[in-house]
């Protein structure tokens, strides 16, 4: 079965808590002399609420969370001029100040991120095949997820300078329908196209799903659209899973597995099982995305 792309499921998990630098939004051109400029509207209010009134609550929670963690089912889809394709993924990620962090993906693609001390370890469970970097700060870790096309990580002390990072437009706050219940949902229009609704519980005030859509010209012409939507089936601050006597789960356990092999180093020669031909196809990431 084909792996989808890594990078499409971490964006899900990370966007709108990154370490990123904030993009100052571009000016508005000015209206020539001759025509009459509408007044601006002021922001809808809800609950007391304006977008930019959420977004900063939400940012100063998260930000003063000691822990995090999350679990989530996502789905990544590529409409490619009519062929649409979707692969599904389980999502766990967990968070822990200073410097603990653990991501778990489970699909087609099953990974696991561990970092704690400066060292990041990447395991491909189904390749058995694991690689380490040491000496890396979580400035570094979130530098480098950002090289490959995120911008965002729960690592951040200023969630709302991340989510605001590269948005042209931030839409009014609203209400919405989403997995069952009734949200705040505010939408983000960024550069090259990108929009993303984010979906905030209207009780705890966290962002409990998103999506991100973006289209795109294909080569043979027409439209493509990209899009990976995530949904929290349970997001945590402050406190993790519980075991059945009341402990904490461990949900930074981590070990390299029996005879997995260091990236560097050639894999062992294996018989290769016949396998029946498959339609499916792989999914990429768009570049800048």
């Amino acid at each position: 079965m084909p792996k989808i792309a890594v990078v499409a499921v971490l964006f899900l998990f990370f966007a709108g808590l990154a370490f990123a630098q904030d993009v100052e939004t571009p000016a508005a051109p000015e209206a020539p002399a001759a025509e009459s400029v509408e007044p601006a509207q002021p922001p809808a209010v809800i609950d007391g609420m304006t977008a930019e009134d959420l977004l900063r609550k939400w940012s100063e929670k998260y930000a003063a969370a000691q822990t995090y963690y999350e679990e989530s089912d996502v789905a990544v889809t590529m409409d490619m001029g009519g062929e649409r394709q979707e692969q599904k993924i389980l999502l766990t990620a967990a968070f822990k100040r200073p410097d603990r962090v653990k991501i778990d993906l489970a699909g087609p693609g099953n990974v696991t991120l561990s970092y704690e001390n400066g060292q990041v370890t990447f395991l491909d469970r189904d390749q058995n095949r694991y690689g380490v970097d040491s000496g890396v700060t979580l400035a570094d870790l979130a530098a480098q997820l950002q090289d490959v096309g995120l911008d965002a990580t729960p690592i951040s002390p200023d969630p709302y300078a991340a989510i605001k990072a590269e948005v042209v437009k931030v839409n009014d706050i609203k209400t919405a329908e989403f997995a069952g219940k009734e949200v705040y949902q505010i939408d983000v229009e960024k550069n090259g196209g990108l929009t993303v609704a984010n979906y905030f519980d209207k009780k705890t005030l966290y962002l409990i799903g998103m999506v991100s859509n973006v289209t795109m010209p294909l080569p043979q012409g027409g439209i493509g659209a990209f899009t990976l939507a995530k949904t929290a089936s349970n997001v945590m601050i402050d406190e993790f899973p519980k075991t059945a006597d009341g402990a904490d789960v461990d949900v930074f356990a981590f070990v390299i597995p029996e005879g997995a092999v260091k990236a560097e180093e050639p894999a062992p020669e294996m018989e290769e099982p016949q396998e029946e031909e498959s339609t499916d196809s792989v999914l990429e990431i768009p570049e800048g995305q």
